[in-house]
């Protein structure tokens, strides 16, 4: 039997984030990114024979609660001390789990190895003219997850800018970090790839990514060579190499936005810039703090504002609900270090600036590093010291600054002491990210061959398709009714498809016969019968006379919306001398008088209206009186002489 199956197909739309929902930087996949921090160059253990520094890093791991501090290696020649400032360590989304590090030339496996090809990264590169510098950036690196493959990431780097004395062509790399090699701890696929490598490129060391709009992520710098912001798109089809370019408008010269950092604000549509401190630059200039719109929709910097002209800024953070804007910058008089807080909601250069409110004052070990966790700010020096903001969005002292944020959290460690460090950069990843449920089949699905199955289809254009029973691909071959879904990846979303299979109670339409009635049950919603596969105009009642020999089935709606096709009856014996459309006949049509029926045998017949009004009936009579009725269109019903069956039906036009 050929069944027909008729599926009802209800697309629902998932809820993506919204403003309203909570920052991108509290989701819980954002936290497990970031959840270990590996930042500093630190001294020997306490005991420990000497007194030189040693290759080690401070690591805390926010995965327990308090964190745990202890250390990581850090393979930087001691030759070259400046490599203690920019580092991002990358953590698995799902489990906060250590992935990779670096400080800018190796790539480190949790188990603190070198990865295999993780050697000579560009980034940081201290040669400049030939001779070490020894100066490190501070935000010269940072990654994204590759959004196609959740074991990929890119990682960014920068090599070194130089100073205003001596400035360096600093140039944009990218790398891709693949942690399904060497066993799963990774391996380094693709090395030192150049972005935007022209002879005029030279950026400057602050260097942040933001989450998009549009299921995508900026990465967002400062060129000194074209006097502007650049930020570089990435989504599921890559990194764009031309990158979105917005001319700054503050008068900033070559020689300004060397050393600094780069912040954005929770709602994602600001941006600040720290830059300029730095021992080496000539002058302490009067720079320090730059504060603009962004568009995370279209990676665009506009209504720069100069917040700071006095003081060249170190670090730079906005409080959670983006009302206040922190800076650590150094005074021009003998590099005093120090830490600001402005009021931002009035964006208005002369208000920001009367605003400013110092929170601490230090010719030693200032923190001069701000880096966002939850809703607090931690803030770091280069003499040992992990400080904490606890109440950012509270005012002046009211915001409690702790000099020890290891003591506010309850960690207890000797390994607390920290020298030449800055706290890190963000990992990124996209937003939503989503995952969208649809019911993309549901119920109405009459029978399931058993031999061939029914075959269900997620939506096309995804990857990592995985179903409920653990088979994989886009399609999936069913025996029978109930509940089964599909997840998949698309784009930074995942979708989750569920279809809903439930059979049919009522019984399958069967054709029955009597003579050349074709008739089944009486008790269907809607029938349509069919001729050779073609609809058979007005029949549409659950019986029907066979006029010709031909192939005949009917389509039914069942009481539980269902819609079914009987199995074909194939009717071969009708001739001259059987009841057909050859003996019955009815003419004239129209007709003003009297219409006359042609048939070989008895019959009997009825007229009525077309809203089914009987009008005249009669039995054994050949002839119906038409004259006596108004002008219009009837519905004559020839039958069999015992009024059984209907043998004809005709519309007829009385003139």
């Amino acid at each position: 039997m050929k069944n027909i199956i008729f599926l009802v197909v209800l697309m629902i739309g998932g809820i993506g984030r919204t403003e309203a929902q909570m920052p991108y930087y509290m989701q819980a996949d954002f936290r497990n990114a970031n959840n270990n921090w590996i930042f500093g160059r630190m001294p020997p253990p306490s005991g420990s024979p000497g007194a030189v520094m040693e290759d080690s890093a401070q690591h805390i791991d926010f995965n327990t609660t308090p964190p745990t501090v202890s250390r990581k290696l850090v393979w930087t020649p001691l030759t070259r001390p400046g490599h203690a400032l920019a580092t991002v360590a990358v953590s698995d989304r799902d489990s906060g789990k250590l992935l990779f590090y670096t400080e800018g030339l190796h790539v480190y496996n949790r188990k603190q190895e070198v990865m295999p090809n993780g050697s000579g990264l560009k980034g940081d590169d201290h040669i400049i003219y030939g001779q070490y510098y020894q100066l490190a950036m501070r935000q010269g690196f940072c990654a994204v997850p590759v959004f196609r493959n959740r074991d990929q990431y890119y990682l960014f780097n920068l090599t070194h800018t130089g100073t205003n004395i001596t400035p360096a062509p600093s140039k944009l790399y990218y790398n891709i970090i693949d942690m399904s090699l060497d066993g799963g701890t990774g391996d380094v696929l693709h090395k030192n790839v150049p972005l935007d490598t022209l002879q005029q490129t030279m950026f400057g060391d602050p260097m942040a990514a933001i989450p998009g709009d549009n299921c995508d992520v900026w990465v967002l710098l400062y060129d000194r060579g074209v006097m502007g912001y650049k930020a570089f798109h990435i989504t599921d089809q890559g990194i764009d190499p031309t990158p979105v370019i917005s001319p700054s408008i503050t008068g900033l010269s070559i020689t300004d936005m060397l050393q600094g950092r780069l912040a954005f604000s929770s709602d994602r549509h600001m941006v600040a810039m720290a830059y300029n401190y730095n021992a080496a630059i000539g002058g302490f200039p009067h720079r320090g703090c730059v504060l603009a719109r962004f568009d995370p929709a279209t990676g665009i910097v506009s209504n720069e504002i100069l917040v700071e002209t006095d003081e060249g800024g170190s670090a730079v953070a906005f409080s959670p609900d983006d009302s206040k804007l922190y800076l650590s910058s150094r005074t021009p008089i003998r590099g005093q270090l120090r830490q600001w807080q402005y009021e931002i909601a009035d964006y208005n250069t002369s208000s920001i600036r009367q605003s400013r409110y110092l929170i601490l004052d230090s010719f030693s070990g200032i923190y001069d590093d701000i880096r966002r966790r939850d809703d607090k700010l931690i803030v770091a020096d280069a003499h040992g010291r992990v400080g904490v903001i606890m109440q950012p969005d509270m005012k002046g002292t009211a915001c409690d600054f702790r000099s020890s944020y290891f003591s506010v959290a309850g960690i207890q460690t000797k390994d607390s002491l920290i020298v030449t460090m800055h706290l890190g950069n963000d990992v990124i990843l996209p937003l939503p990210p989503a995952t969208f449920q649809s019911k993309a089949m549901d119920t109405l699905i009459c029978r399931v061959d058993r031999d061939t199955g029914m075959l269900l289809e997620a939506a096309p254009g995804g990857i990592d398709y995985l179903w409920d029973d653990g088979q994989t691909g886009a399609t999936r071959t069913i025996a029978g009714e109930g509940t089964y879904w599909v997840r998949y990846d698309k784009g930074c979303n995942t979708y989750i498809d569920t279809f809903t299979i439930k059979e049919s109670s009522f019984p399958p339409p069967v054709i029955m016969v009597d003579a050349n009635r074709l008739y089944t049950r009486d008790d269907y919603n809607l029938y349509q019968w069919f001729r050779n596969d073609t609809v058979i105009g007005n029949a549409n009642r659950f019986e029907f006379i066979a006029e010709y020999n031909a192939d005949y089935h009917v389509v039914v709606q069942q009481p539980d919306g269902c819609m079914e096709r009987s199995a074909t009856y194939t009717v071969n014996n009708l001739s001259v001398t059987d009841v057909g459309e050859d003996v019955i006949s009815v003419y004239p049509n129209p007709v003003s008088d009297i219409a006359y029926i042609r048939s070989s045998g008895e019959i009997g017949w009825q007229l009525h209206t077309v809203d089914g009004r009987l009008v005249l009936e009669q039995t054994g009579a050949k002839t119906v009186p038409m004259h006596v009725l108004p002008q219009g269109l009837y519905i004559l019903e020839v039958y069999s002489m015992d009024n059984s069956y209907p043998l004809k039906r005709v519309m007829l036009v009385k003139e």
